[in-house]
Formats: structure tokens, sequence, C-alpha cells
């Protein structure tokens, strides 16, 4: 097994977006590269020693830093050594990694995502280097767990041809929007690529449906949080 090379990098900025979820700024190293949709592995430390815990990077290559979107667990390793960075501290990543990236940027793409899955799929969605039409459908369970609505909408008003509908399985009666699961909003196009991210229960489900209606098992993408 090839050596694990990592990278320095300066920890910017952390900034709470839903219930519990963080959006979390590093500097990108120099030389550092990557494709949307890709993840890295961050080095925490503990005792003695060190975990590894995976993040996908919710910020397209052009960017000039490195975003996250993670969701801190109260007791948590990782979560409770991210919630404690400051402005001097600095965090060895490795990486890019994953395989979980755009195929066919020609074809109709079609994201379905939940939660902090979402992440992965944001870098996509910015990336500047497709030229299809792009659709997200985007699930969560309360009003407090959705973010980043406002920047679906810019990405919308940049790119004409991105649309993206908002769904929650347990919304208020004050919700406007879609009701449900995705799997009950599920748009099957046989000559779209299917990109999936979120636990494996809404994956598997997802997958499911897009195979029985007919479509082609290599063209369903999918990474699990």
């Amino acid at each position: 097994m090839a050596e694990q090379i990592f990278h320095k990098s300066a920890f910017l900025s952390r900034k709470q977006i839903a219930d519990g979820v963080w959006e979390f700024r590093f500097e990108k190293p120099a030389g550092f590269e990557h494709k949307a949709g890709q993840f890295v592995q961050f080095q925490i430390p503990a005792a003695d020693d060190f975990v590894l815990r995976s993040y996908s990077i919710s910020s397209p290559p052009a960017a000039d830093w490195l975003e996250f979107c993670i969701k801190l667990v109260p007791g948590g390793k990782a979560s409770e050594y991210l919630a404690r960075l400051n402005d001097v501290d600095k965090l060895n990543i490795s990486g890019p990694r994953g395989l979980f990236v755009c195929r066919d940027v020609s074809a109709p793409r079609y994201f379905v995502a939940t939660g902090t899955g979402i992440a992965p799929l944001m870098a996509m969605i910015e990336d500047e280097s497709g030229g299809g039409e792009i659709n997200l459908l985007f699930g969560v369970r309360h009003e407090k767990d959705l973010f980043w609505v406002d920047r679906f909408e810019s990405a919308r008003l940049k790119n004409p041809k991105f649309n993206f509908q908002i769904t929650l399985s347990q919304g208020s009666d004050a919700w406007a929007g879609l009701r449900g699961r995705v799997t009950e909003h599920l748009k099957v196009d046989p000559a779209g690529q299917y990109y999936l991210c979120g636990k494996m229960e809404m994956v598997k489900d997802v997958r499911n449906i897009l195979l029985e209606a007919g479509v082609n098992t290599k063209s369903i993408h999918f990474e699990i949080f």
C-alpha cells in the first residue's frame, strides 16, 4: 500500500448553517487539486495517536479554499476536536480521494441528497466544467435542518440549466413546499445520469426505484454518508 501523504491546512472559519450542521473552511494547500465530488481524510489527534475521518469537499475545484459541510456529534472525537479549532490551528489532511465524480456532463444530471449528503453534490453544482442540465432534489426532516437555500438560488441565477426542489419529511404546518421523502418526488429519466448521496436507506430506495423504471445501472452513481 502506498504511503499516505498529508498536507498541512490552516483552519479559516466555522459557521453553523442548520441544527447541528456546520460549514468549515480550510486553506487549500499549495498544489492541491481535486475533482468535484471527491473527499479528503482529516487526521484527528486522539490521545497519543490519531484517527482518520473522511469528509467530502463541498467547494468547487476553482475555489481558493476547501469547504466541508459537517454534522457535529456531541461526544464524537472528530466533532469535539473540530468544534475547538481556532484561527492559529492547522490540520493534517490527505487526499483527494474517491470516484464519486461527474461522468457524462453533457447528459441531464439528477442529484438526490439528504442532509449533509448534499456536500459533494454542492461542489458538482458549482463546478463550471459541466454544460448539461442539472436537477437537484434535496430532502431534510424539519425546517431547522434546512440550509444552503440561498446558495441554490445563487446557482440557479448563475446557471439557467440548474433547477432544484426541496422536500421536508416532517415539515411544520407553515412549510409551503414539497412534503415527504425524496422517493416521493423522484423524476425518472432513462437518459439521465443520477448521483445519490445520503444515508444507506435513502440511496438503496432511490436506486431500486430507478432500476425498476429502466435506468441503466451504469447511470446511477452513489456515495453513502
